[in-house]
Protein backbone atom coordinates (compact mmCIF):
# COMPACT_ATOMS: atom_id res chain seq x y z
CA UNK A 1 0.00 0.00 0.00
CA UNK A 2 2.14 3.06 -1.00
CA UNK A 3 2.60 6.11 1.48
CA UNK A 4 2.79 9.35 0.47
CA UNK A 5 3.96 12.32 2.09
CA UNK A 6 1.92 15.46 1.14
CA UNK A 7 3.86 18.76 1.94
CA UNK A 8 2.74 22.57 2.25
CA UNK A 9 4.01 25.91 3.14
CA UNK A 10 1.08 27.85 2.82
CA UNK A 11 -2.05 25.36 3.94
CA UNK A 12 -5.70 26.36 3.38
CA UNK A 13 -8.04 23.41 3.57
CA UNK A 14 -10.73 22.58 0.76
CA UNK A 15 -9.24 25.33 -1.09
CA UNK A 16 -8.05 23.91 -3.80
CA UNK A 17 -6.05 20.72 -3.15
CA UNK A 18 -7.14 17.87 -3.49
CA UNK A 19 -4.53 15.40 -3.69
CA UNK A 20 -4.51 14.72 -0.23
CA UNK A 21 -8.21 13.58 -0.12
CA UNK A 22 -7.68 11.69 -3.57
CA UNK A 23 -5.17 9.23 -2.11
CA UNK A 24 -7.14 8.90 1.19
CA UNK A 25 -10.79 8.14 -0.71
CA UNK A 26 -8.18 5.43 -2.99
CA UNK A 27 -7.09 3.96 -0.06
CA UNK A 28 -3.32 5.14 -0.18
CA UNK A 29 -1.49 5.58 3.72
CA UNK A 30 -1.70 9.56 3.13
CA UNK A 31 -0.31 12.25 5.12
CA UNK A 32 -0.41 16.10 4.99
CA UNK A 33 2.68 18.25 6.49
CA UNK A 34 1.90 22.25 6.55
CA UNK A 35 4.10 25.06 7.44
CA UNK A 36 1.18 27.54 8.02
CA UNK A 37 -2.58 26.38 8.15
CA UNK A 38 -4.37 29.28 6.67
CA UNK A 39 -7.36 28.89 9.27
CA UNK A 40 -10.37 29.37 6.96
CA UNK A 41 -13.09 27.47 9.30
CA UNK A 42 -13.47 24.27 6.97
CA UNK A 43 -12.34 20.96 9.11
CA UNK A 44 -9.18 19.14 8.46
CA UNK A 45 -9.13 15.93 6.86
CA UNK A 46 -7.27 13.24 8.81
CA UNK A 47 -3.16 12.91 8.90
CA UNK A 48 -3.03 16.64 8.59
CA UNK A 49 -0.26 18.16 10.81
CA UNK A 50 0.11 21.90 10.97
CA UNK A 51 3.47 23.76 12.16
CA UNK A 52 2.29 27.33 12.45
CA UNK A 53 -1.61 29.04 12.00
CA UNK A 54 -2.19 32.04 10.26
CA UNK A 55 -5.25 34.11 9.62
CA UNK A 56 -6.54 34.76 6.27
CA UNK A 57 -6.13 38.07 6.42
CA UNK A 58 -2.03 38.17 7.29
CA UNK A 59 -2.16 35.54 4.31
CA UNK A 60 -3.90 38.03 2.34
CA UNK A 61 -1.70 40.55 3.21
CA UNK A 62 1.18 38.89 2.39
CA UNK A 63 0.24 37.64 -0.95
CA UNK A 64 0.91 41.13 -2.98
CA UNK A 65 4.01 39.68 -3.79
CA UNK A 66 6.65 37.28 -3.87
CA UNK A 67 9.42 38.91 -2.34
CA UNK A 68 7.13 40.24 0.91
CA UNK A 69 6.37 36.96 0.92
CA UNK A 70 9.87 35.49 0.87
CA UNK A 71 10.66 38.09 3.79
CA UNK A 72 7.97 37.18 6.16
CA UNK A 73 9.20 33.89 6.28
CA UNK A 74 12.97 33.90 7.55
CA UNK A 75 15.14 31.52 7.37
CA UNK A 76 14.52 30.29 10.76
CA UNK A 77 11.23 29.04 9.79
CA UNK A 78 12.59 27.02 7.14
CA UNK A 79 14.94 25.51 9.19
CA UNK A 80 11.99 24.47 11.89
CA UNK A 81 10.31 23.44 9.27
CA UNK A 82 13.09 21.42 7.70
CA UNK A 83 12.55 19.37 11.02
CA UNK A 84 9.17 19.40 11.10
CA UNK A 85 8.87 17.27 8.12
CA UNK A 86 11.81 15.38 8.34
CA UNK A 87 9.99 14.38 11.81
CA UNK A 88 6.96 13.26 10.26
CA UNK A 89 9.38 11.51 7.53
CA UNK A 90 10.52 9.29 10.22
CA UNK A 91 7.12 9.16 11.45
CA UNK A 92 5.29 7.96 8.17
CA UNK A 93 7.59 6.16 6.47
CA UNK A 94 6.52 7.32 2.53
CA UNK A 95 7.15 5.47 -0.23
CA UNK A 96 6.73 9.06 -2.07
CA UNK A 97 6.85 12.94 -1.06
CA UNK A 98 4.77 15.21 -2.92
CA UNK A 99 5.72 18.92 -2.46
CA UNK A 100 3.14 21.25 -3.40
CA UNK A 101 4.87 24.96 -4.68
CA UNK A 102 7.84 25.03 -6.50
CA UNK A 103 9.60 27.35 -4.07
CA UNK A 104 8.27 25.47 -1.09
CA UNK A 105 10.41 22.56 -2.45
CA UNK A 106 13.18 25.04 -3.33
CA UNK A 107 13.11 26.05 0.71
CA UNK A 108 13.06 22.41 1.48
CA UNK A 109 16.10 21.43 -0.86
CA UNK A 110 18.48 19.81 1.96
CA UNK A 111 15.51 18.21 3.50
CA UNK A 112 14.29 16.71 -0.19
CA UNK A 113 18.57 15.63 -0.65
CA UNK A 114 19.02 13.65 2.46
CA UNK A 115 15.53 12.10 1.94
CA UNK A 116 14.62 8.96 -0.21
CA UNK A 117 12.92 7.40 -2.67
CA UNK A 118 10.43 9.64 -5.36
CA UNK A 119 10.21 13.06 -5.35
CA UNK A 120 7.34 14.69 -6.83
CA UNK A 121 6.94 18.80 -7.50
CA UNK A 122 3.52 20.75 -8.18
CA UNK A 123 4.01 24.21 -9.26
CA UNK A 124 0.78 26.81 -9.43
CA UNK A 125 1.43 30.11 -10.26
CA UNK A 126 3.92 33.06 -8.82
CA UNK A 127 6.62 29.70 -8.33
CA UNK A 128 6.41 29.32 -12.07
CA UNK A 129 6.76 33.32 -12.79
CA UNK A 130 7.55 35.77 -10.39
CA UNK A 131 10.19 33.26 -8.55
CA UNK A 132 11.84 32.75 -11.95
CA UNK A 133 13.40 36.12 -12.12
CA UNK A 134 16.08 35.26 -8.63
CA UNK A 135 18.85 34.40 -9.36
CA UNK A 136 18.82 32.39 -6.19
CA UNK A 137 15.63 30.91 -6.70
CA UNK A 138 16.57 29.68 -10.29
CA UNK A 139 19.69 28.16 -9.07
CA UNK A 140 18.03 25.84 -6.50
CA UNK A 141 15.40 24.96 -9.42
CA UNK A 142 18.48 23.47 -11.28
CA UNK A 143 19.48 21.30 -7.88
CA UNK A 144 15.77 20.54 -7.65
CA UNK A 145 15.59 19.47 -10.92
CA UNK A 146 18.26 16.77 -10.50
CA UNK A 147 16.61 15.75 -6.83
CA UNK A 148 13.18 15.53 -8.09
CA UNK A 149 11.34 12.76 -10.22
CA UNK A 150 8.46 14.49 -11.55
CA UNK A 151 7.48 18.64 -11.55
CA UNK A 152 3.71 18.99 -12.34
CA UNK A 153 2.83 21.79 -13.99
CA UNK A 154 -0.34 23.30 -15.43
CA UNK A 155 -0.04 24.65 -19.00
CA UNK A 156 2.70 24.25 -21.93
CA UNK A 157 3.87 27.56 -21.41
CA UNK A 158 4.93 26.83 -17.93
CA UNK A 159 6.72 23.47 -18.91
CA UNK A 160 8.55 25.87 -21.74
CA UNK A 161 9.62 28.04 -18.90
CA UNK A 162 10.99 24.24 -16.82
CA UNK A 163 13.30 23.68 -19.64
CA UNK A 164 14.41 26.71 -20.12
CA UNK A 165 16.02 27.02 -16.95
CA UNK A 166 17.64 23.07 -17.06
CA UNK A 167 14.59 20.81 -16.24
CA UNK A 168 14.65 17.51 -17.97
CA UNK A 169 11.17 17.72 -20.75
CA UNK A 170 10.65 13.89 -19.44
CA UNK A 171 10.24 15.16 -16.08
CA UNK A 172 7.39 17.08 -16.35
CA UNK A 173 3.54 16.32 -16.57
CA UNK A 174 0.84 18.81 -17.22
CA UNK A 175 -2.11 17.61 -14.99
CA UNK A 176 -5.31 19.65 -14.90
CA UNK A 177 -6.28 20.48 -11.23
CA UNK A 178 -9.75 19.88 -10.28
CA UNK A 179 -12.08 23.13 -10.20
CA UNK A 180 -14.81 21.11 -8.07
CA UNK A 181 -16.95 21.51 -11.20
CA UNK A 182 -19.32 18.40 -9.88
CA UNK A 183 -20.56 21.64 -7.13
CA UNK A 184 -21.60 23.58 -9.74
CA UNK A 185 -24.55 22.55 -11.53
CA UNK A 186 -25.38 23.98 -15.21
CA UNK A 187 -28.45 26.68 -15.05
CA UNK A 188 -29.82 28.47 -18.18
CA UNK A 189 -29.28 32.28 -18.14
CA UNK A 190 -32.42 34.04 -18.64
CA UNK A 191 -32.57 38.05 -19.25
CA UNK A 192 -34.34 40.49 -17.07
CA UNK A 193 -33.06 43.62 -19.14
CA UNK A 194 -29.83 44.14 -17.10
CA UNK A 195 -26.84 42.32 -17.88
CA UNK A 196 -24.77 41.16 -14.74
CA UNK A 197 -21.01 40.93 -14.72
CA UNK A 198 -19.12 38.92 -12.43
CA UNK A 199 -15.39 38.26 -11.46
CA UNK A 200 -14.19 36.23 -8.17
CA UNK A 201 -10.99 36.71 -7.72
CA UNK A 202 -7.94 37.50 -4.90
CA UNK A 203 -8.08 40.87 -4.83
CA UNK A 204 -4.63 40.88 -6.10
CA UNK A 205 -2.79 42.99 -9.41
CA UNK A 206 -2.46 40.01 -11.27
CA UNK A 207 -6.35 39.17 -11.52
CA UNK A 208 -6.98 42.58 -13.75
CA UNK A 209 -9.42 44.39 -11.28
CA UNK A 210 -8.15 47.90 -12.39
CA UNK A 211 -8.29 47.33 -15.66
CA UNK A 212 -11.06 45.67 -15.07
CA UNK A 213 -13.16 48.70 -13.52
CA UNK A 214 -11.91 51.14 -16.24
CA UNK A 215 -13.40 48.68 -18.91
CA UNK A 216 -16.56 48.97 -16.91
CA UNK A 217 -16.97 52.74 -17.20
CA UNK A 218 -16.67 53.00 -20.43
CA UNK A 219 -19.87 49.91 -20.88
CA UNK A 220 -22.12 52.09 -18.14
CA UNK A 221 -21.04 55.62 -20.22
CA UNK A 222 -22.43 53.73 -23.52
CA UNK A 223 -25.82 53.32 -21.49
CA UNK A 224 -26.26 49.74 -21.04
CA UNK A 225 -28.08 48.66 -18.27
CA UNK A 226 -25.41 46.86 -16.12
CA UNK A 227 -24.06 45.79 -13.28
CA UNK A 228 -20.64 44.27 -12.19
CA UNK A 229 -20.09 42.05 -9.00
CA UNK A 230 -16.36 41.54 -7.62
CA UNK A 231 -16.36 38.86 -5.01
CA UNK A 232 -12.84 37.98 -3.84
CA UNK A 233 -10.53 37.97 -0.36
CA UNK A 234 -7.35 40.12 1.12
CA UNK A 235 -7.20 43.60 1.32
CA UNK A 236 -9.80 45.57 -0.45
CA UNK A 237 -9.41 49.43 0.60
CA UNK A 238 -7.67 49.96 -3.04
CA UNK A 239 -10.41 49.05 -4.77
CA UNK A 240 -13.43 50.39 -3.25
CA UNK A 241 -11.29 53.69 -3.41
CA UNK A 242 -10.82 52.72 -7.57
CA UNK A 243 -14.73 52.52 -7.38
CA UNK A 244 -15.35 55.61 -5.96
CA UNK A 245 -13.00 57.77 -8.19
CA UNK A 246 -14.66 56.06 -11.64
CA UNK A 247 -18.27 57.03 -9.12
CA UNK A 248 -19.40 53.21 -9.85
CA UNK A 249 -20.71 53.11 -6.52
CA UNK A 250 -24.41 52.26 -7.95
CA UNK A 251 -23.58 49.93 -10.59
CA UNK A 252 -21.08 47.39 -8.59
CA UNK A 253 -21.23 45.58 -5.53
CA UNK A 254 -17.98 44.13 -3.65
CA UNK A 255 -17.80 41.28 -1.64
CA UNK A 256 -14.73 40.38 0.42
CA UNK A 257 -15.49 36.57 1.63
CA UNK A 258 -12.04 36.54 3.65
CA UNK A 259 -11.67 32.57 2.31
CA UNK A 260 -15.15 31.75 4.59
CA UNK A 261 -15.47 27.81 4.13
CA UNK A 262 -19.38 28.89 2.30
CA UNK A 263 -17.12 29.97 -0.41
CA UNK A 264 -18.83 26.94 -2.85
CA UNK A 265 -22.29 27.78 -1.58
CA UNK A 266 -22.11 31.76 -2.32
CA UNK A 267 -20.11 31.26 -5.99
CA UNK A 268 -23.21 28.87 -6.39
CA UNK A 269 -25.89 31.40 -6.13
CA UNK A 270 -23.34 34.16 -7.83
CA UNK A 271 -23.21 32.12 -10.54
CA UNK A 272 -27.48 31.61 -10.55
CA UNK A 273 -27.62 35.27 -10.64
CA UNK A 274 -25.37 36.79 -13.33
CA UNK A 275 -24.56 36.58 -17.13
CA UNK A 276 -21.44 36.76 -17.70
CA UNK A 277 -17.91 35.76 -16.05
CA UNK A 278 -14.74 37.91 -16.13
CA UNK A 279 -11.68 36.89 -16.24
CA UNK A 280 -8.78 40.02 -17.31
CA UNK A 281 -5.78 38.21 -15.93
CA UNK A 282 -2.50 40.02 -16.37
CA UNK A 283 1.17 39.86 -15.23
CA UNK A 284 1.73 41.69 -12.14
CA UNK A 285 4.41 44.01 -12.14
CA UNK A 286 6.74 41.70 -10.06
CA UNK A 287 6.46 39.11 -12.78
CA UNK A 288 3.32 36.75 -11.24
CA UNK A 289 1.32 35.20 -13.62
CA UNK A 290 -1.61 32.33 -13.52
CA UNK A 291 0.58 29.99 -14.16
CA UNK A 292 -2.37 27.56 -15.64
CA UNK A 293 -5.71 27.98 -15.73
CA UNK A 294 -8.20 30.28 -13.22
CA UNK A 295 -10.38 27.61 -11.48
CA UNK A 296 -12.93 30.27 -10.42
CA UNK A 297 -13.43 30.78 -13.88
CA UNK A 298 -13.25 26.92 -15.06
CA UNK A 299 -16.17 26.17 -12.25
CA UNK A 300 -18.39 29.54 -13.60
CA UNK A 301 -18.39 27.62 -17.18
CA UNK A 302 -19.46 24.67 -15.73
CA UNK A 303 -22.51 26.08 -14.44
CA UNK A 304 -22.79 27.65 -18.06
CA UNK A 305 -21.86 30.79 -17.76
CA UNK A 306 -20.22 32.16 -20.67
CA UNK A 307 -16.55 33.90 -19.83
CA UNK A 308 -14.42 36.99 -21.18
CA UNK A 309 -11.14 36.70 -20.19
CA UNK A 310 -7.75 37.82 -21.53
CA UNK A 311 -5.25 35.39 -23.12
CA UNK A 312 -3.05 34.82 -19.74
CA UNK A 313 -1.43 31.33 -19.46
CA UNK A 314 -3.60 28.28 -19.35
CA UNK A 315 -6.90 30.21 -20.61
CA UNK A 316 -6.65 28.36 -23.46
CA UNK A 317 -7.62 25.06 -22.10
CA UNK A 318 -11.00 26.10 -20.92
CA UNK A 319 -11.46 29.17 -23.62
CA UNK A 320 -12.55 28.57 -27.43
CA UNK A 321 -12.84 31.95 -28.96
CA UNK A 322 -16.20 32.11 -29.82
CA UNK A 323 -17.56 28.88 -28.68
CA UNK A 324 -16.82 28.82 -24.83
CA UNK A 325 -16.34 32.59 -24.64
CA UNK A 326 -14.64 35.96 -26.15
CA UNK A 327 -11.03 36.74 -25.52
CA UNK A 328 -9.68 40.73 -24.71
CA UNK A 329 -6.45 42.29 -24.60
CA UNK A 330 -4.06 42.15 -22.04
CA UNK A 331 -4.09 45.36 -20.00
CA UNK A 332 -6.52 46.84 -22.70
CA UNK A 333 -9.86 48.45 -20.68
CA UNK A 334 -10.91 49.33 -24.45
CA UNK A 335 -10.77 45.53 -25.47
CA UNK A 336 -12.31 44.39 -22.39
CA UNK A 337 -14.86 46.92 -22.67
CA UNK A 338 -15.66 45.98 -26.19
CA UNK A 339 -16.45 42.28 -25.41
CA UNK A 340 -18.52 43.17 -22.42
CA UNK A 341 -20.49 45.51 -24.67
CA UNK A 342 -20.63 42.44 -27.41
CA UNK A 343 -22.39 40.32 -24.57
CA UNK A 344 -24.40 42.84 -23.72
CA UNK A 345 -27.97 41.68 -23.59
CA UNK A 346 -27.55 38.36 -25.57
CA UNK A 347 -28.52 35.82 -24.12
CA UNK A 348 -28.93 33.41 -27.10
CA UNK A 349 -24.39 33.91 -27.27
CA UNK A 350 -25.08 33.14 -22.96
CA UNK A 351 -26.53 29.33 -23.92
CA UNK A 352 -24.31 28.73 -26.73
CA UNK A 353 -21.07 29.78 -25.11
CA UNK A 354 -22.36 28.14 -21.63
CA UNK A 355 -23.49 25.04 -22.93
CA UNK A 356 -19.99 24.19 -24.57
CA UNK A 357 -17.87 25.71 -21.80
CA UNK A 358 -19.93 22.97 -19.52
CA UNK A 359 -19.31 20.23 -21.62
CA UNK A 360 -15.52 21.08 -22.35
CA UNK A 361 -14.36 21.70 -18.77
CA UNK A 362 -16.19 18.44 -17.51
CA UNK A 363 -14.52 16.90 -19.63
CA UNK A 364 -11.17 17.82 -18.97
CA UNK A 365 -11.64 19.60 -15.22
CA UNK A 366 -13.93 16.49 -13.11
CA UNK A 367 -12.58 15.26 -10.01
CA UNK A 368 -12.15 11.77 -11.35
CA UNK A 369 -9.82 12.55 -14.25
CA UNK A 370 -7.80 14.12 -11.75
CA UNK A 371 -7.60 11.69 -9.22
CA UNK A 372 -7.01 8.86 -12.35
CA UNK A 373 -3.96 10.94 -13.37
CA UNK A 374 -2.20 11.68 -9.97
CA UNK A 375 -2.73 7.95 -8.96
CA UNK A 376 -1.34 6.69 -12.01
CA UNK A 377 1.87 9.25 -11.83
CA UNK A 378 1.88 7.60 -7.68
CA UNK A 379 1.66 4.08 -9.29
CA UNK A 380 5.16 5.00 -12.09
CA UNK A 381 6.98 5.80 -9.20
CA UNK A 382 6.82 3.52 -6.48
Amino acid sequence: MTRVLHIWNDYSPALFDQSHPVAIEHGLVSRLVAGHLIANGAALLPETYVLRQTSAIAQSSAAFGWRIYRRARRIFFWQFFQRFCAEHARQHRPDLVHVHFGTTAANLLHFLQKSNGPVVVSLYGVDASAALSDPVIVQRYRQLFARGSVFVVLSEVVRQRLVDIGCGNDKIRIINLPAGIEHYPFRSREFDGTTRFLIVARFVEKKGHAVLLRAFREVVDAGRRVHLTMMGYGPSGWLEEMVRALELEHHTTLINNGLSPNFVSLFNRLLSEHDVFLAPSTTASNGDDEGGPALTMVAAQAAGVPVIATPFVGAELSLIPGETGLYCEQDDAGSLADRMLELCAQPVLWKKFGENGSRLVHREFSRDGYAQALLGLYAELT
